[in-house]
């Protein structure tokens, strides 16, 4: 809903306003090979921390960009750093919840994704309106603030990785394989 605003601001078009969006949201998609094996490296809660602290830092530098170039540059990144908030919160109510509690969680996930994607244009127009365009992404830096030291305090990893000595440590002593007595039990 700024686009116009924007634009007589910076002289970026329309067009390629448009064109960087669309950017952002290949990045969302494509980041994910990368941020993905991130997570699977040094876990999922240190990825979303570290994804939000740098999507808060391209949501405040969004608000003093100038020229084209630095646009799409600006959303190439965004679009990179936003893929783990895409795609680990499933993984994470896979990892929480039993099988049969996870629609539930799911659907208030896929909710608030989609009543985010289209109540915020309505938001982000009236604060556009009343307070200029800069404000949308001042007012996105602090949520982003705020979701860095919620994540940071309150999540804690869902990640758990075994060892092979551990696996092996549980494994029984003996294996009964029976010896063909249908009334002796395994074990």
């Amino acid at each position: 809903p700024a686009y116009i605003l924007i634009e007589e601001d910076t002289g970026i078009s329309v067009a390629d306003l448009s064109t960087a969006n669309g950017l952002m949201y290949l990045m969302m998609g494509w980041g994910t090979v990368l941020t993905q094996r991130i997570a699977l490296t040094f876990g999922r809660r240190s990825t979303l921390v570290g994804s939000a602290i740098l999507v808060t830092a391209m949501t405040i530098w969004t608000a003093f960009v100038s020229t084209r170039g630095e646009f799409f540059a600006n959303r190439f990144l965004l679009g990179t750093f936003t893929s783990p908030q895409e795609t680990l919160i499933e993984i994470v109510v896979g990892d929480l919840y039993f099988t049969h509690d996870r629609g539930f969680y799911l659907g208030v996930y896929a909710w608030a994704l989609f009543a985010g994607a289209f109540l915020s244009p309505v938001a982000s127009g009236y604060v556009a309106q009343e307070l200029g365009w800069q404000w949308i992404q001042y007012i996105l830096t602090m949520l982003g603030v705020g979701l860095v030291a919620l994540t940071f305090f309150c999540f804690e990893e869902t990640m758990f990785h075994r060892s092979h000595s551990m696996i092996l440590s549980d494994a029984p002593e003996t294996v009964d394989t029976g010896s063909g007595d249908l009334t002796k039990g395994v074990g």
